[in-house]
């Protein structure tokens, strides 16, 4: 039997049936017209992850990233890299473009989405 009863996705917001119930599993306020189904009151997630990602132009020292965003609201991206073999900390860009950015060595790359 699940344990963890967070509620996850954005269909179930506002989508219940007020039964009297005034407070969460959480003890957060219940909705007392339009609560979230199950037993957690909740804001959805607004901000998705990146998809379709690929690489172009590329050399012995650098490529090209491009990707999609499934978001209505992306006002820019941020990508954290960090050298392969080192341990050091991470660099991060941050870019108000959201569907490329060019890279230049052999390393670790993430990629995520800023959102309003």
């Amino acid at each position: 039997m699940p344990t963890d009863l967070h509620v996850q996705g954005a269909a179930p917001n506002n989508a219940g049936t007020a039964l009297g119930v005034l407070t969460d599993i959480d003890g957060d306020t219940r909705s007392t017209t339009t609560p979230d189904m199950g037993a957690d009151e909740y804001v959805p997630l607004t901000c998705f992850g990146v998809s379709g990602l690929g690489a172009a132009n590329i050399s012995d020292v650098s490529f090209d990233a491009t990707w999609s965003s499934n978001n209505s609201t992306t006002i820019g991206s941020q990508v954290r890299y960090r050298e392969t073999g080192t341990t050091g900390a991470y660099t991060v860009v941050s870019s108000t473009r959201n569907v490329h950015h060019h890279f230049w060595f052999d390393g670790f790359y993430e990629l995520r989405l800023l959102c309003t």
